[in-house]
């Protein structure tokens, strides 16, 4: 009780739900899922909804090396063992994450805008330092991304780990392929 998850799960309820085996392709894939938030939040006592990939202290994760690229005068270094998330415009207040630098991701970020991605304070301070990461740029399996925000620090695979440097990526500006092949999601 006396550690510091860094989210706030009261009143928060979890739905899992997997539409990987649905066929539907992507486009569907992501109208359903705005439609199923729109609805949430629409219902009496509901303050906010949105998807996750990885749902906090979940035991497990994914992880992965990047590419970070500026700004300033950074020079482009690899990032190892990042850990991710996909997650939806609204996840960081559903689960009481606060954003204390730049913006959330929003519906205007779509999967023909560019792609967007924040990252926890642990990353911002361990690869970028006195840099201000907002609008750096970020090479992985999912593309090029740019930096927008910067959120509080939160555990995911168990209370005592030491938190990671974690990275953000908009769920609704996943690839068609990965949105058609593997699409467990939770909603807040």
């Amino acid at each position: 009780l006396s550690i510091e998850t860094g989210f706030d799960s009261a009143g928060v309820l979890v739905i899992q739900g997997d539409a990987s085996r649905s066929r539907l392709d992507a486009e569907t894939h992501r109208a359903a899922f705005r439609d199923a938030i729109a609805r949430l939040v629409s219902l009496p006592g509901v303050q906010g909804a949105s998807l996750s990939q990885i749902t906090p202290i979940q035991g497990g994760g994914i992880d992965g090396t990047v590419v970070l690229e500026g700004p300033g005068r950074l020079p482009a270094r690899e990032a190892r063992g990042v850990y991710m998330n996909r997650v939806s415009p609204g996840y960081f207040k559903s689960v009481g994450i606060p954003i204390y630098a730049g913006r959330d991701f929003t519906w205007q970020d779509t999967a023909t805008s560019p792609k967007t991605a924040l990252i926890n304070r642990t990353m911002a301070r361990k690869y970028f330092g006195n840099e201000n990461p907002i609008g750096a740029r970020i090479k992985g399996r999912d593309g090029i991304c740019e930096i927008v925000g910067i959120v509080g620090d939160a555990k995911y695979i168990t209370l005592q780990e030491e938190v990671q440097p974690t990275l953000f990526l908009n769920w609704f500006q996943q690839s068609d392929l990965f949105l058609q092949h593997s699409v467990g999601s939770s909603v807040f």
